[in-house]
């Protein structure tokens, strides 16, 4: 996961150069740093934003451009502890969870517009920050769209064939087959536009 991460900071880093300062840790050989800022964890990638000496931001796990960038931009969509914000779960408990098999076959029983929200819901605040837009943004549509969501920890072969493993991701389906794709931190306009597209060409 460290090695695939690598190229996608090395790249955003070249994009923001003169504005961004990377600097890379081994949390293995740098163990007691490592452990300050919760990354003791040394076979996952951690990524953290500072802002004037403060830790403002985290992403961690294997990572997006898409990610990297929201991070950048909006920092306060990833709390640096983990527990600032509830659980997936907890956040759209009414949204009902789907597992592997089960989607190929929702999808063509179902008579409104499919969205689904891939996540990981071991502590990552990326996906639970996510999860909180949604939940806000679906509100008028709850009757015109059929939400679910999909814990990719437990579905890893659907959410690599959707490319939705890395890090929240909202997939919109038409028919049986997936369409447009929203990943890393996406705005309430962002979903709202989502849903009314979906609405739009049933």
């Amino acid at each position: 996961a460290c090695k695939q991460g690598s190229p996608l900071v090395s790249q955003v880093a070249s994009e923001h150069r003169g504005r961004l300062k990377v600097v890379k840790v081994d949390s293995y050989t740098e163990s007691q740093l490592a452990a300050q800022y919760d990354a003791g964890d040394y076979r996952a990638p951690l990524l953290i934003l500072f802002k004037d000496g403060e830790a403002h931001g985290v992403l961690k796990g294997t990572t997006s451009i898409a990610t990297i960038e929201g991070l950048i931009q909006h920092p306060e969509g990833f709390p640096f502890r983990d527990d600032t914000l509830p659980s997936v779960s907890s956040t759209l408990a009414a949204v009902p969870d789907l597992h592997g098999a089960e989607l190929q076959e929702t999808l063509k029983e179902s008579k409104l517009p499919v969205v689904v929200f891939f996540y990981n819901d071991n502590k990552d605040p990326n996906c639970r920050a996510v999860a909180s837009t949604i939940a806000a943004a679906v509100k008028p549509y709850k009757d015109k769209i059929n939400l679910l969501k999909m814990d990719t920890s437990s579905a890893r072969e659907i959410s690599y064939k959707y490319d939705s493993w890395s890090g929240p991701a909202l997939v919109l389906f038409k028919g049986a087959k997936a369409g447009e794709r929203k990943s890393g931190i996406i705005s309430k306009d962002d979903v709202t536009r989502m849903l009314e597209r979906a609405i739009s060409a049933k």
